[in-house]
């Protein structure tokens, strides 16, 4: 049996100016709702991963969907990373069907739009983003 896969995006406070990524959860600011994602037996950001390509998935700031950034590096990356998740047309069409190809049932419009939601939420807010993988 396999096991899951989970993926959190949220936004944190960092006017201190440091992360401290061992209290994430509880430094998650409320103003911005978290996304969450589980596949069962798999790994959501593989399947984003996959519907975007190699070229669009590997602009995305952090490392397989695990990234930690402040406020600053938020609004400054918020364009590049609106440009891969913000799809549309036919663009979002086949990357859609890539990530539904996936195995698991997640709906692959929340694997696109909720991590931008976060992103520009929290740009919005002045706040920085944590994103983490666990494997269940």
């Amino acid at each position: 049996m396999g096991s899951s896969g989970f993926w959190v995006i949220g936004a944190l406070d960092d006017e201190d100016g440091a992360l401290h990524v061992l209290a994430w959860w509880d430094r998650f600011d409320a103003r911005v709702a978290p996304f969450a994602a589980a596949i069962r037996k798999d790994n959501p950001v593989a399947a984003l991963f996959h519907g975007l390509g190699p070229e669009r998935a590997g602009t995305l700031p952090g490392w397989a969907g695990d990234a930690v950034l402040s406020a600053a590096a938020v609004r400054h990356r918020l364009p590049r990373v609106e440009a891969v998740l913000a799809l549309a047309g036919e663009e979002r069409t086949r990357a859609l069907a890539r990530i539904g190809d996936w195995p698991g049932d997640e709906d692959p419009r929340q694997l696109l739009d909720g991590p931008l939601r976060v992103w520009r939420e929290a740009a919005s807010a002045g706040l920085g983003v944590f994103s983490s993988r666990i494997r269940l």
